[in-house]
């Protein structure tokens, strides 16, 4: 009863802030040859699948800032706009195309069907990715409990004259893990503008929420929809550190005050646990003005 209590206090709270500000602040932080510490804590990447058309994606969107807020620092969200529901109309509220390759073919490989719905670290939880909205915080705090393995460290250098982007990430396995991992990085866009429909009056006006934000939105795979191979033989010993290295150039289109770099390392090879995410980090790209 508490803990539907403190929910219910959040996503109120949240709802009024979103709704309530021109656009939504972060304490976006200076990535300019200044990595983020790494923290020895285990971090969960929360994938929810989404679109502008979908009724009941606000309420989710407010389930994911709950998470986050639940646990501070710990939970990372990629919203991936892909489907039906995320495709734009030729005129009218429903124009912006906030869809990507990348996140279309993964929207293919999991077989997303319907939205909202999500994924936790690409874990399969009673035998599925797919989970629904009132399953997320479950899975994430048990994914969160799982033991450290991996650290991820996110510099990332910000050319503001060419608008590029020099991103070093370096992961450290803490201890020897079996299997080949790749480390995929990706962009992300925050506080993009545009209508959403909605059913739900809890989370904003009805049928429409105008203005909305749409909050960390997948928008380019630096190094392919899948990552780049960390190690070619099975297994990776304890203490190893491998590192990699990536130039991108952010269109002018994109906010730059508002995109973030987020680099996860997954298991690639042919068993039950293909896909699952060992460690996710976030680095936002500059500091807000």
């Amino acid at each position: 009863m508490r803990q539907l209590l403190q929910k219910t206090v959040l996503l109120v709270a949240i709802s009024a802030l979103i709704w309530a500000c021109d656009k939504v602040d972060e304490p976006y932080l200076s990535a300019t040859n200044n990595p983020q510490p790494v923290t020895n804590t285990q971090k969960v990447l929360l994938e929810e699948f989404t679109g502008h058309k979908c009724t009941n994606c606000p309420k989710a969107h407010l389930e994911a800032k709950n998470i986050q807020l639940l646990n501070p620092g710990r939970v990372i969200v990629v919203s991936i706009h892909a489907g039906f529901f995320a495709s734009p109309d030729g005129s009218g509220l429903f124009t912006a195309d906030y869809r990507t390759d990348e996140g279309t073919e993964i929207n293919t490989a999991f077989g997303v069907e319907s939205n909202p719905t999500g994924m936790i670290n690409r874990t399969k939880f009673n035998d599925k990715f797919l989970q629904g909205t009132d399953s997320w915080q479950g899975y994430v705090e048990s994914a969160l409990a799982k033991t450290l393995k991996a650290t991820i460290t996110l510099p990332v250098e910000w050319n503001s004259s060419t608008r590029s982007l020099t991103i070093n990430p370096s992961v450290k396995f803490l201890e020897e893990v079996s299997g080949k991992y790749n480390i995929c990085v990706v962009i992300t866009e925050d506080s993009l503008n545009s209508p959403q429909k909605n059913t739900d009056i809890s989370a904003g006006t009805v049928p429409t929420i105008d203005p909305y934000y749409h909050r960390h939105v997948l928008r380019k795979a630096v190094n392919g929809v899948w990552g780049e191979s960390l190690n070619s033989n099975d297994g990776i010993a304890g203490g190893t550190t491998l590192s990699k290295s990536y130039t991108f150039v952010l269109p002018d289109s994109w906010d730059e005050d508002h995109c973030s770099v987020v680099a996860y390392v997954s298991r690639m090879d042919e068993v039950s646990e293909k896909y699952s995410v060992l460690q996710v980090e976030e680095t936002h790209v500059v500091e807000s003005k």
